[in-house]
């Protein structure tokens, strides 16, 4: 709280008033107190049945000459106010029993102004603060003097003339109308609040500027007025020329001159800023309470240390099957027989520590009926302006019915294990732990790995099963521990060691974390189902099924149907659809259509065709000639045809398979063999491959030149062997599957890795021929061998490359993946884009359009194909791009990349999207929020602006852009400041960062001088703005008001000009009286302390003094009674030390006493060398302790010498003396000149005007506490005994008086363990 008063509240005891402590005021209190505290207007508040009374600083003067502040806090507002104040008592009191009469009062009181009683005249306006249901909580009351006008008008033989000359002195509008309402006279700050010309006010009745809601109410009371004389005040709104709305104090007196004709005068006093913090008050007052009753979670609200139940929502209520009864009692009063002592426990714990509580599925018992319930719960400290936790939020959410299915989902899955254990389904559980040791397995799951229970039950996963190490299992048991995702696979291949041999078996996998009653994982479940002979018998028929299939495809004769006499071409192969040579789409149409040069070049064949569906018989001829015109070219080819008819089940032919073999080279070269041959064994050697015929034993019968240049052999040296013993046993194992294929009549390719018989690093592609004889036997193999060496290598790096890729994908943060294809296939989802689309984790090899079939995410397939058409990246950021149903909108920043093949075609788009919902969500809510402020601002005439923080763009309103003279609404942050004054850029600059600081308050507010970038115009500016931060505290956007006070600064200039003007003439005589009352306030001051250390005295002697006499009395009867077992020579030595003590303080008293009449006979003193001379004299003891000492800036000052050596002693000696263990002493002496104003901040006491050598003293010695800041300074004060510390305890007295002696100030700062700081403040006297 601010200001004086603000302190006397805060240190106020209000444990026995009718508020009681603090800690349990309401927040509409502390706001409204805070709206008063902060006011520069006279207010003060009246709050409770009790009606406490409160006031703020401006009040203080009305009020305090007559009761001190702690007298009147505390207390109602029916013990303070009386005398003058009776009325406005009456007027409170009526407003708090409901019979609102007036919100008004003039009264007038005596006040002590400059030591001269003075009446005062003050308007009095009451404003209601009501509670969320519409009941008076408190009354806000503001004062407003009006002493230089009522008394005026009341006293004036000419009103007019003395008015005119009221208006020019007075900050209140005033206007003076007649009696039909006709304004004749306004002052000019009437005009400024409305916003006319004189000229046009002048023009107008009264009623003309009143809200018409309050017009009515007005003209009553004026005709009263007119009427019966009756003035009065009324709070009411004025429609300004802008069409703005402000809230006045409206006064309205009728005055008579001396001629008899009356006037109207209205004193309006605007009060729109207090209406429009009330107003805030009550908004945000209703708003917490309707959050809270509204809130579908049960709400409450604990106060202070004893946590009184401020407030609970009807949900709250009923978790307790409490009353509203409760509200305002202390929590374990009510709650005891309902809550557990945890929860009570858990209250102390944020209270003490500040920090907040949440738990989940939290289980509470009813004490009273033992009922079972499960809560979601928080507990969130509210902290006041210090940082202090003055209340707890309590929220929880009833979540039974959850944690019960929960439960009963757990008890199902046990049955469902129970079963599985009986089942030919295998299952186990492994510890989430780093090993995975199994905790169980069932009977199936042991037979699948070829274990009995006792060999895997409590051994880590590889160290059971050993075989599994490298297969990849553990790495995905580790991914589904640390996402909590499950992994599901369907015939999963896993290499086991059953029957004392590896064998590969298939399983349907799945890896389930498992979660307890409680809702915590430890344990992973693994379900395996054997598939092994499903997928090696599927297996084995896709095998038969792919053979066929090859086997047509790559069969060498054209084969397909003609069906009826039309001879419609079905199913063609593509050996048919390349003979025919007229594209792929021959299918559906007649032969005849599809070949119509068999009838262009007079061929039989159609006519063949036709007899065969007539006559039924087959037609076989070989080698025959076909003129067949083949992509545009008329080729003669040659072909064994055989045209078979099929009939159906009636017996009928419906269609005729035609097969065509092309054996127009075999005729080709039938027709020129030797010419052939010849050519044959030169195309061999030029072709760069290795080309070789094998006989039907594996014998090398040729080979071309590559093949002895490779193997290093020459025309002959290969001949005659076979291949195992040309190539080895090694070369021959691997070649040995591939010979046996292609002696099977296929023709195979493989790859392998040169033979070591070639003598160097090569990649092979071979390709095995069959050569068959007409029987169709294999009599030979042609091979063919090239090397892919730079394509392998280059193979080789890509897998590689796509390993790395994928590892990056799986690792990625963000959600990455693949759109392959016109068709968009997704391929290689990592984790992050799965859970985005949330269709499971098997949607990879899907089409994009498919998976998002059911989303909300048109606009993002729309770009993808976009992306894929034009070969343009695409990038957005904070979009809401894949977007499921049902779900809330998630914001990506995303990016869509085309990916491109070796022809520079694209093949693919990679997408890489990040969430950013939370900063969106932010940004929006800082949007909204300045939509809802906007309108406001309009009103106030205010230019808003806004800047984000990250790129720097600066957006403002268009009232703004003119007040600066910007033809932009838009602009770089620099741009924006070019028109801030060179003098005042840089401290405005500074504040627009420091606003801007994580971890500060994000306020921000200047005034500087801009000059108008059109006009050229000076002007000045006041602005003020808040930074908006994201969740981590991050700046996102400072946004804020300007507004053009020019005019305000220039009244207010003009007014302190007339104001010097006027009191030029009291400037001297109250300047004398200002030093005659500062010399009697320093007279007062030191007879004031002289009196305390005469009381210092009267107590050392005592109380001080007596001691040493007492013990010296008590061992001198023991000495002489001889009653102690003590020795004498003990008992005098205890004499003697009383003695000497008692010594010692008389002495200190003298050297005190000599201190009280100060010495005027100052002197030059070279404070640098008193303190170096004083350090030489504590040579010894400086060695002693390794003690060090810095000294900067000491001053030469006016003052006596023998006492600045004394005070500085003193100090260094006790610096040297209070150290701590192992620690070596070392003294700072720095100084600096201060100002009078910055020096009596410092002190309550008055002290002379003059510039003070402000000097620090500070060591890291002991310290002491706080507290006895003050007592050390006291004589023979001491907080050490004196056995671990000696001395007397006066020398820091001693100091104090010194620096009286000055006229200075002495005062000490420390922490315990830490040092002290001493601040020594003596005036420069130099001048």
């Amino acid at each position: 709280m601010g200001g004086e008063m603000g302190k006397h509240i805060n240190d106020f005891n209000w444990i026995n008033t009718a508020l009681g402590p603090m800690e349990f005021w309401t927040e509409g209190l502390r706001t409204s107190l805070s709206i008063m505290l902060s006011s520069n207007v006279p207010m003060f508040l009246v709050w409770g049945t009790e009606q406490s009374f409160f006031y703020n600083d401006s009040f203080r003067p009305f009020f305090t000459n007559t009761k001190i502040d702690s007298q009147v806090l505390g207390n109602s507002v029916k013990e303070i106010l009386f005398q003058e104040w009776k009325t406005v008592a009456i007027t409170l009191n009526t407003i708090f029993n409901g019979n609102l009469s007036k919100l008004e009062d003039n009264i007038t009181i005596s006040f002590s102004r400059n030591n001269i009683i003075q009446k005062v005249h003050l308007t009095l306006s009451y404003s209601i603060i009501p509670d969320q249901y519409g009941d008076i909580k408190g009354i806000f009351v503001t004062c407003i003097e009006n002493s230089a006008i009522i008394p005026a008008l009341i006293k004036s033989n000419s009103v007019r003339s003395q008015l005119n000359s009221v208006f020019m002195q007075s900050n209140a509008g005033i206007a003076q109308a007649n009696i039909q309402g006709r304004i004749i006279e306004v002052n000019e700050r009437y005009c400024q609040m409305l916003g006319y010309t004189r000229e046009e006010i002048l023009e107008m009745n009264l009623g003309e500027l009143t809200h018409p809601d309050h017009l009515e109410e007005n003209m009553i009371l004026l005709e009263d007025c007119i009427t019966n004389g009756n003035d009065f005040l009324m709070t009411k709104r004025y429609i300004c020329r802008d069409g703005k709305e402000i809230w006045v104090n409206n006064s309205i007196s009728l005055v008579v001159d001396s001629d008899g004709e009356k006037y109207l005068t209205a004193i309006a006093i605007d009060i729109t800023a207090e209406k429009e913090r009330e107003n805030k008050l009550f908004t945000s007052e209703a708003r917490f309470q309707t959050l809270v009753a509204k809130a579908p979670v049960g709400t409450a609200l604990f106060r202070g240390k004893e946590f009184h139940l401020d407030l609970a929502n009807d949900v709250m209520i009923e978790y307790w099957q409490k009353t509203n009864e409760i509200i305002g009692k202390k929590v374990a009063d009510v709650l005891s027989d309902t809550i557990e002592t945890d929860f009570f426990n858990q209250l102390n714990e944020v209270y003490y520590t500040g920090s907040a509580y949440k738990n989940t599925s939290t289980l509470i018992l009813d004490k009273r009926t033992a009922d079972q319930k499960y809560f979601d719960y928080s507990l969130t400290p509210l902290l006041n302006e210090d940082g202090a936790v003055y209340a707890i939020l309590h929220m929880c959410s009833d979540v039974t019915a959850t944690v019960q299915a929960q439960k009963e989902i757990a008890a199902s899955h046990d049955i469902l294990a129970d079963m599985f254990e009986q089942s030919p389904v295998g299952i186990a559980t492994l510890s989430i732990e780093k090993e995975m040791i199994f905790q169980s397995a069932n009977a199936f799951y042991c037979y699948l790995v070829g274990r009995d229970r006792e060999q895997i039950i409590g051994k880590p996963l590889l160290e059971a099963l050993p075989e599994l190490k490298g297969q990849g299992f553990d790495d995905l048991l580790k991914i589904v521990i640390s996402t909590g995702q499950p992994y599901i696979a369907k015939e999963v291949e896993v290499e086991l060691l059953r029957n004392d041999k590896l064998e590969y078996i298939y399983v349907d996998l799945t890896y389930q974390i498992y979660h307890n009653e409680k809702g915590s994982s430890n344990t992973v479940l693994v379900v395996a189902t054997d598939v092994t002979s499903q997928v090696v018998s599927r297996r084995e028929v896709e095998e038969s099924e792919a053979k066929f299939r090859n086997l047509i495809a790559a069969a060498p004769a054209g084969i397909g149907l003609f069906i009826g006499r039309d001879l419609i071409i079905e199913h063609p192969n593509q050996t048919f659809i390349d003979i025919v040579g007229k594209g792929p789409n021959i299918e559906g149409l007649p032969l005849r259509e599809a070949m119509p040069e068999l009838i262009t070049e007079g061929q039989a064949y159609l006519k063949i065709l036709d007899d065969i569906f007539t006559t039924g018989v087959p037609f076989i001829s070989p080698a025959s000639l076909v003129k067949i015109m083949q992509n545009g070219v008329l080729n003669d080819n040659y072909y064994n045809i055989s045209y078979t008819p099929l009939r159906n089940k009636s017996g009928e032919i419906y269609a005729i398979l035609d097969i065509a073999i092309d054996v127009t080279s075999q005729v080709h070269a039938q027709q020129a063999k030797e010419e052939s041959e010849a050519h044959l064994q030169l195309l061999r050697d030029t072709v760069p491959a290795m080309i070789f015929y094998l006989d039907e034993e594996m014998r090398y019968c040729s080979y071309n030149s590559v093949f002895m240049e490779w193997f290093a052999v020459d025309e002959q040296e290969a001949i005659g062997k076979t291949v195992r013993e040309f190539l080895g046993e090694v070369a021959y194992a691997k070649t040995l599957p591939h010979l046996t294929i292609a002696y099977g009549g296929e023709q195979e390719k493989y790859e392998m890795f040169a033979p070591s018989r070639m003598g160097i690093d090569r990649w092979l592609s071979i390709v095995y021929t069959p050569h068959k004889n007409n029987e169709g036997k294999v009599i030979g193999l042609i091979v063919h061998a090239t090397d892919i060496t730079q394509s392998k290598v280059t193979e080789i790096a890509l897998r590689e490359s796509e390993s790395k890729l994928r590892s990056v994908l799986a690792a990625a943060p963000v959600a990455i993946s693949l759109f392959v294809g016109k068709d968009l296939l997704i391929e290689s989802p990592n984790q992050p884009f799965i859970v985005n689309v949330n269709k499971g984790d098997a949607i990879a090899g899907l089409s994009l359009s498919e998976v998002l079939a059911e989303t909300d995410s048109k606009e993002f397939i729309k770009s993808v194909e976009e992306v894929y058409r034009t070969a343009q990246d695409f990038h957005a950021d904070g979009i809401q791009g894949i977007t499921v149903n049902g779900q809330e909108p998630r914001y990506h920043n995303m990016s869509l990349t085309p990916l491109f093949d070796g022809a520079n075609k694209v093949y693919a788009v990679l997408y890489v999207g990040s969430d950013v919902t939370k900063e969106i969500t932010s940004i929006k809510k800082i949007e909204q929020a300045e939509a809802a402020l906007r309108g406001a601002v309009e009103l106030a005439e205010l230019g808003t602006w806004s800047t984000d923080i990250v790129t720097g763009v600066t957006t403002l309103s268009r009232r703004h852009a003119d007040i600066f003279g910007y033809i932009d609404t838009s602009m770089n942050l620099e741009e924006a400041r070019s028109v801030i004054k060179k003098e005042d850029r840089k401290r405005v600059t500074e504040a627009f960062s420091a606003a801007q600081q994580k971890g500060s308050n994000g306020r921000y507010e200047a005034e500087y001088k801009i000059i108008n970038g059109l006009s050229g115009e000076e002007r000045i500016i006041h602005s003020i703005g808040q930074t908006y931060f994201d969740v981590e505290g991050n700046p996102l956007v400072i946004s804020g008001t300007a507004k053009d006070i020019t005019m305000q600064r220039e009244l207010q200039l003009a007014l302190e000009s007339e104001v010097k003007l006027r009191t030029k003439e009291l400037a001297s005589v109250l300047e004398e009286l200002q030093n005659s009352n500062r010399e009697l306030e320093q007279s007062n001051y030191a007879l004031k302390h002289s009196n305390e250390e005469l009381a210092q005295f009267a107590y050392v002697a005592s109380h001080d003094l007596q001691e040493p006499l007492r013990k010296i009395r008590f061992f001198a009867d023991i000495l002489e009674n001889g009653t102690s077992a003590l020795t004498q020579e003990a008992i005098i030595n205890k004499i003697s030390t009383a003695a000497e003590r008692m010594r010692q303080l008389i002495t200190d008293l003298l050297v005190f006493s000599r201190l009280i009449q100060p010495e005027k006979s100052y002197q030059s003193i070279d404070l640098k060398t008193i303190v170096e001379n004083i350090w030489v004299d504590f040579e010894l003891l400086v060695q002693e302790k390794n003690a060090s000492i810095s000294i900067e800036n000491l001053p030469v000052i006016q003052a006596v010498c023998l006492q600045m050596n004394q005070l500085f002693y003193n100090l260094i000696s006790n610096s040297l003396k209070f150290t701590k263990p192992d620690v070596a002493p070392h003294i700072t002496i720095t100084s600096n000149l201060v100002t009078y104003d910055f020096a009596v901040g410092f002190t309550q006491s008055p002290i002379p005007v003059a510039n003070y050598h402000h000097i620090t003293f500070k060591d890291n010695g002991i310290g002491f506490e706080k507290d006895h800041e003050n007592q050390i300074f006291e004589i023979f004060k001491r907080l050490h005994p004196q056995n671990i510390y000696p001395g007397s305890g006066i020398g820091l007295a001693l100091c104090r008086r010194i620096i009286m002696n000055h006229q200075g100030l002495l005062y000490a700062e420390s922490e315990l363990g830490k040092g002290s700081t001493f601040h020594i403040f003596i005036p420069d006297l130099s001048n």
